[in-house]
């Protein structure tokens, strides 16, 4: 795991729980699972593995996965779930969608979800597709991962494919996330105080 250079005092404010939902948007995967089928997904096996690694950062923070599910390339089912946990009384912090990131018509990930940004990340697509293009090369223009904040909320829109979410969790999610939650809850604090 590639260790962040945030420093003691820019994590003070990570809540000390993180609690993550882990979203598949895969129509293959939910018709397996909606035929009685073997689901074939290997993503969220491989993302709570990845999350359950100690944090390398000087921070008292651990990754509790709250839920993990597959949907569909569907819109009304990827808003569904997003709003579920994105309203001011959810317990979430960070929701990660993989799956629907490409560039044919039916991998609407970004078209639904991008518009209901508060904030965009974009260093985190940038820093994904520069590390994922030492991996696959010149493919990685296909790759269209963003993140953003939606109501104080983490939201990270990575590929499906099983590489692409080892090097998006493995390499920026797992030892960024502190930092990125204890900018947002700074914020929160100095709002409640004030």
């Amino acid at each position: 795991m590639v260790k962040s250079k945030a420093k003691r005092e820019h994590l003070i404010d990570c809540p000390k729980q993180v609690n993550i939902g882990l979203i598949i948007v895969s129509t293959s995967r939910t018709r397996e699972i909606r035929n009685n089928l073997p689901c074939t997904d290997q993503n969220i096996p491989l993302m709570k593995e990845i999350l359950s690694r100690p944090i390398e950062l000087d921070v008292d923070t651990t990754y509790n996965i709250s839920f993990a599910t597959i949907i569909p390339d569907d819109a009304d089912e990827i808003l569904t779930i997003m709003r579920k946990h994105t309203h001011l009384d959810s317990k979430t912090h960070v929701l990660i969608f993989s799956g629907g990131t490409g560039i044919t018509k039916k991998d609407i990930t970004i078209e639904t979800l991008t518009p209901f940004f508060n904030k965009e990340i974009p260093g985190f697509g940038e820093l994904f597709r520069f590390l994922s293009y030492q991996d696959v090369g010149n493919s990685t223009i296909l790759s269209r991962a963003t993140a953003g904040i939606i109501s104080n909320v983490v939201v990270f829109l990575i590929p499906g494919s099983k590489n692409a979410v080892k090097i998006a969790l493995e390499q920026i999610i797992a030892p960024e996330l502190p930092h990125v939650l204890s900018e947002i809850y700074r914020e929160i604090r100095r709002e409640t105080r004030d």
